[in-house]
């Protein structure tokens, strides 16, 4: 059973994707690689293309994602985090969210839906809550 504070956070920051969606008319989600691959490497590669193409849009099944930063599983990565977008272990209280480690959007693991987006610094990946400082005093460019 999960405590009243990490049902309101989850409740919050879901209505915050919805409504991002809502305004922007489309849910951002994280894609897969492969499927922009070209035929060269499908025919290279017979057993990932095969693999990729039978998961579809099911990102739970994807071990190849690409953010819509255009971060990858094979370049910037991903991080196990929760809701606020915090690294944690993917135990047992893990909400099966991932945090991109370039732009430090939230990822659903079983949808693949951004649920929430933070922005991160460019030099020390830390989260700006507002503006275009961050707490540890890099300017970047938001």
């Amino acid at each position: 059973m999960r405590c009243q504070s990490w049902t309101t956070t989850h409740q919050l920051v879901t209505a915050t994707a919805k409504a991002i969606s809502e305004v922007e008319e489309t849910m951002e989600k994280v894609t897969c690689d492969w499927a922009t691959a070209t035929e060269a490497d499908k025919k290279q590669f017979p057993d990932f293309a095969a693999h990729h193409k039978k998961h579809g849009d099911n990102m739970a099944k994807c071990d190849a994602w690409v953010c819509p930063c255009k971060n990858s599983t094979d370049t910037g990565g991903f991080t196990p985090c929760n809701e606020l977008g915090h690294p944690m272990e993917p135990d047992s209280k893990w909400p099966n969210l991932y945090s991109c480690n370039d732009c430090g959007r939230v990822i659903s693991q079983k949808t693949g839906e951004v649920i929430h987006r933070y922005t991160r610094c460019h030099v020390c990946k830390a989260d700006i809550p507002e503006g275009d400082l961050c707490p540890n005093g890099h300017h970047n460019q938001i």
